[in-house]
């Protein structure tokens, strides 16, 4: 008996601890009960068309409890737990109304939205919204502020095509680069060894050849008295 109430204690922690899956086409998620359903609504046809205009996910969440140390890892396992995200990035926005004390706005971003909402971008965001307001008036005013960030926006990346490169192929990768970067060099070297030798077997060499010839003259002399006496 005490086995079966110290299982159910257990799944009953589990359930509490982890972060349920939900409707993730639904995309705001009042669980602070501060949105009423029209206005949920309107905030969703506004959402869906930030996501077909810039092809990012969004999520809008208000929250009041969580089991999480903080919100930013709320954040992660909220996202993980329901899988959002668009193409292989898993490109997503998500802003969190946290109601735990004092309201506090959280931005998730993951994907592509990370380079178009950078940490400033954060910041600016946050500026151009009061706290005190409804939460409903809130994520209108940062969905719209959203679309401008998107507008300018050119993603470079869809220029170039990535591919998944294995360990074993990046082993080959970087023996290939070095046999070809060490072939290179040996030729550069071959080549400037051929250049020297070449310039100094043609090179001009003045040289003055003098011929030194030595004559040896034989002569003959006989000497004459001339007088009486020979």
């Amino acid at each position: 008996m005490k086995k079966k109430i110290l299982i159910i204690l257990i799944l009953f922690l589990i359930c509490l601890t982890n972060i349920k899956a939900v409707d993730k086409e639904m995309k705001v998620y009042d669980y602070n009960q501060s949105i009423t359903l029209n206005q949920e609504n309107e905030l969703r046809k506004n959402v869906l068309d930030y996501i077909k205009k810039s092809n990012i996910d969004m999520v809008l969440i208000t929250v009041k409890h969580y089991e999480t140390k903080t919100v930013e890892e709320y954040a992660k396992e909220f996202y993980d737990k329901n899988q959002f995200g668009i193409d292989n990035s898993g490109s997503t926005i998500m802003y969190i109304l946290d109601y735990t004390d004092e309201p506090i706005l959280e931005i998730f971003t993951i994907g592509k939205a990370s380079n178009i909402y950078s940490e400033i971008t954060k910041e600016e965001l946050k500026e151009t919204i009061n706290l005190n307001d409804s939460s409903y008036k809130i994520f209108n005013t940062l969905i719209n502020k959203s679309k401008k960030y998107t507008k300018n926006y050119k993603d470079v990346s869809k220029y170039v095509v990535f591919n998944k490169i294995s360990g074993n192929d990046y082993i080959i990768i970087c023996i290939i680069s070095f046999l070809i970067t060490t072939s290179i060099m040996i030729l550069l070297i071959l080549k400037s060894r051929i250049r020297k030798l070449k310039k100094e077997n043609y090179e001009k060499i003045n040289v003055r050849m003098i011929k030194s010839v030595d004559k040896f003259l034989n002569t003959h002399t006989e000497a004459y008295r001339y007088g009486n006496k020979k």
